[in-house]
């Protein structure tokens, strides 16, 4: 079986923020929804990982805009996983124009393998169907670089409780809602347009946990940017770095 996944979508009015542009978060959110309809015959969807008592969760997901797309417009999703190592596994994301094959956005994410009832990460050898022929091909040439949160200090900062409606089905803040919160606390004015996105996932959040996001605003080497990390109850909760179109 070839661990490859197409899926077709429509954008829906409520995926263009009020520039007209498709939002990052509803990129997050495809990407998401492709990577768990694949997980099913790969034999470790929801189901089966619930049967077991683990269940998949993001430790770091990235995301690069290099195209654009409007409402009601059909786009493709195209996914694969890597041979899981360790803990978890790496897994692919390609969003196109199904009519012209042009690439609107692409992705990559480390998802780990987590025991429900200890919360602590749990072996990802040997659940995928023995079946399965892994691909290596990956959307970005360089490896996902862990973002530097402890310089950034707290002079500009942005506060967030997450709500009911922010939580999964495993009873947290499901990974693409952090988006929300970065823009948010962003603010970007009109014509402002996101070239790429990662976030680091350090702990779980909770309904009703007072989230601080703290901002260092920079020019990086592909243009302005800014660092950001979310902390919450004395701890560090997550770590991002927004690259914008300059």
């Amino acid at each position: 079986m070839d661990a490859y996944l197409e899926k077709e979508y429509y954008i829906r009015a409520t995926d263009i923020n009020c520039f007209g542009q498709l939002s990052v978060t509803t990129v997050l959110d495809l990407f998401q929804d492709a990577a768990g309809d694949h997980a099913v015959p790969l034999g470790v969807g929801y189901s089966a990982m619930v049967s077991r008592g683990l269940v998949w969760v993001v430790a770091r997901t990235r995301i690069e805009i290099t195209g654009s797309a409007a409402m009601y417009q059909k786009v493709r999703v195209c996914t694969w996983p890597h041979a899981p190592a360790g803990f978890g596994c790496l897994r692919e994301y390609r969003m196109e124009d199904p009519g012209t094959g042009a690439c609107i956005a692409k992705g990559d994410s480390e998802w780990l393998c987590m025991n429900m009832e200890t919360r602590s990460a749990a072996s990802a050898d040997r659940i995928f169907l023995p079946e399965i022929s892994f691909r290596e091909e990956r959307v970005f040439s360089e490896r996902m670089p862990r973002i530097r949160w402890r310089d950034i200090p707290d002079t500009e900062t942005f506060s967030v409780t997450p709500a009911f409606t922010d939580l999964d089905i495993n009873g947290h803040v499901n990974n693409t809602k952090y988006a929300n919160y970065i823009l948010d606390a962003l603010r970007p004015e009109k014509g402002t347009e996101i070239a790429a996105l990662q976030i680091d996932y350090h702990r779980e959040v909770m309904q009703g946990e007072l989230l601080t996001l703290s901002l260092l605003r920079e020019t990086s080497e592909r243009g302005p940017a800014v660092r950001i990390k979310g902390t919450g109850g004395g701890a560090l909760r997550f770590a991002a770095s927004v690259l914008l179109k300059s």
